[in-house]
């Protein structure tokens, strides 16, 4: 028989296979913290420099465009704070984009198309407008053509302005008894033609002027910066009884082949506004036909004559709240006639244009 003593087990010299297992385990582990301690990055590297050391450096090509989106969404940008903390801003920068894009669907279920195709069309008209402006800058003139344009520009405005301080305008009034038509007619008497010319005594004692002198000295004063004079008739509102003609024979008049405005009647006021600014033009021709001298009567000659009819629509006092009656009554001021320099076009001086 055997004694305890003899079954109790004998320590051998060489360590058992789970402890040469635990000890590989323990060194493998203190070696690669030593990697880690070696390779990882340090403290003293930014924060940013970090991550994009862990993560890889295309990781900041979607940062950047990230940012842009989260000012958008109205969130602050990311700040490098860690990649896991770079990676949950990415998450939420998603997250609130979605929200955002379907709030957008609830309020626009279409979509938004409506919206995109104006933009389109917006976008397109800004193009076109983009193609015409670049050809207008490649046709824009050199420097010294737009210095020149500017000055002529300056003198169009400093003559505007010079017209509007000398405007002339001469009201041949029916108040004035050596000034009147007769009801409904068009015919100027000899009386009336001689006024226009001549000075005619007035009750004052003194003198009337002409309105025609006054009118040709104006132009030959003002060659350069008028070219025309306007001769505007003027009527009340009392209904003519006749009939007019002035559809059928008004085209032989202004084609010189009815002789003068005597053969016209008129149907209407406007019709005899019309036949008075004829005849007074008839006036004026002859008026400037027998002027002296001869260079002066060239300068008239060459102003354009334009007549106009402005009938009963014209008060010859302005009333703030006209009634019908305004227009409707006898009123010997509202018969007249204007005579207004002006200037339309270019103004010509013997061959040369200005």
């Amino acid at each position: 028989m055997f004694n305890h003593d003899d079954e109790t087990p004998t320590g051998g010299y060489w360590p058992s296979v789970t402890d040469l297992f635990i000890t590989l385990f323990i060194i493998s582990i203190v070696m690669l913290g030593a990697v880690f301690y070696v390779l990882l990055p340090k403290n003293n590297i930014a924060a940013k420099e970090r991550v994009i050391t862990a993560v890889g450096r295309d990781f900041v090509r979607v940062i950047e465009p990230t940012n842009l989106l989260r000012a958008e969404l109205g969130l602050q940008p990311i700040r490098y704070q860690g990649a896991e903390q770079v990676i949950k801003d990415l998450k939420v920068t998603c997250t609130v984009a979605v929200e955002r894009i379907q709030v957008l669907k609830k309020n626009d279920p279409t979509g938004m198309a409506d919206e995109i195709r104006s933009l389109k069309a917006k976008i397109k008209e800004l193009e076109e407008l983009l193609r015409k402006l670049q050809e207008q800058v490649k046709a824009t003139p050199e420097k010294e053509d737009l210095v020149e344009l500017r000055r002529k520009i300056e003198q169009l405005e400093n003559e505007n302005q010079e017209l509007k301080r000398e405007n002339t305008n001469i009201v041949i009034n029916e108040e004035r008894s050596e000034f009147r038509f007769d009801p409904g007619s068009p015919i100027i008497s000899p009386t009336f033609s001689k006024a226009l010319r001549d000075r005619v005594p007035n009750e004052s004692g003194g003198f009337n002027e002409p309105p025609f002198p006054r009118i040709a000295a104006e132009i030959i004063k003002r060659q350069n910066r008028v070219d025309t004079l306007e001769l505007i008739g003027h009527t009340d509102g009392v209904p003519l009884s006749t009939t007019g003609n002035l559809d059928q024979r008004l085209p032989d008049l202004l084609a010189g082949e009815l002789g003068d405005s005597r053969r016209l009647s008129a149907g209407s006021n406007n019709d005899l506004g019309l036949l008075r600014a004829l005849a007074l033009k008839q006036e004026w021709l002859a008026y400037v036909d027998s002027f002296g001298p001869i260079r002066d009567r060239e300068v008239l000659q060459r102003i354009n004559l334009r007549c106009y009819s402005a009938g009963q629509t014209i008060l010859p006092v302005p009333e703030s709240k006209p009634t019908p009656d305004s227009f409707r009554r006898k009123n010997d001021r509202a018969r007249r006639i204007e005579m207004r320099l002006t200037r339309l076009g270019r103004v010509t001086d013997g061959n040369k244009t200005q």
